[in-house]
């Protein structure tokens, strides 16, 4: 239920084409590892208290600025190889 939200506020559809998949996995991925639990939830405050419009506003920037950094699977991988 929360990822699907988070897809719904998170996501401009225009960027995935029609990449179901690809959008859930960026979603999980943004909620585990960007957001956590207390992300979601303040999230779900703001939007109580300001609105979708607000929460669609600042999730799409930080979903946008997580998107930007580069992968920490790819960090390991290049770490391992220079050990």
């Amino acid at each position: 239920m929360t990822l699907q939200w988070l897809e719904r506020v998170v996501v401009n559809p225009g960027n995935y084409g029609s990449d179901r998949d690809r959008i859930g996995d960026d979603v999980k991925k943004f909620c585990n590892k960007a957001l956590g639990l207390d992300g979601v939830l303040t999230l779900r405050f703001l939007e109580a208290h300001a609105g979708i419009v607000v929460v669609k506003d600042i999730a799409a920037r930080l979903f946008d600025e997580y998107k930007k950094q580069p992968s920490l699977d790819s960090t390991k991988s290049a770490m391992n190889h220079t050990a």
